[in-house]
C-alpha cells in the first residue's frame, strides 16, 4: 500500500515546482502572477498524483474488485481521466498569464 505521507509530499513537490516555474514566467514576461492559477496547479497537482495513484493500484492488485477484469478497466480509464483532466488543468493556468 502507498504511503499517505508519500501522497501528501508528491503533491506538494510537484505544486510548489510548477508554482515556482509559472513565477519565474511571469516575472520574465513582466506579467503579474494570479493566485487563481496557483491554486489551479495545486489542484491539477492533487488530481494528477490522485489518478496516478488509483491507476498503480489497479495495476498492482492492491484494490479489491469482486466483477473481475472489467471493472479494473474501467477503474483504469478513470484513473486516466483524472491524471488527462488535471494536465489539462495545469496547461490551462499556464496559459492564462496577464
Amino acid at each position: 500500500m502507498i504511503n499517505e505521507r508519500v501522497i501528501f509530499f508528491s503533491v506538494l513537490a510537484c505544486a510548489g515546482v510548477l508554482s515556482v516555474v509559472y513565477m519565474v514566467l511571469a516575472w520574465k514576461s513582466k506579467k503579474s502572477p494570479q493566485l487563481v492559477n496557483v491554486g489551479l496547479m495545486f489542484g491539477g497537482s492533487l488530481g494528477l498524483v490522485s489518478g496516478l495513484k488509483l491507476n498503480w493500484l489497479v495495476c498492482s492488485n492492491e484494490i479489491n474488485v469482486n466483477s473481475g477484469c472489467d471493472d479494473k478497466i474501467a477503474i483504469f480509464l478513470g484513473g486516466l481521466a483524472i491524471c488527462w483532466v488535471s494536465v489539462l488543468t495545469i496547461r490551462d493556468a499556464f496559459r492564462h498569464r496577464e
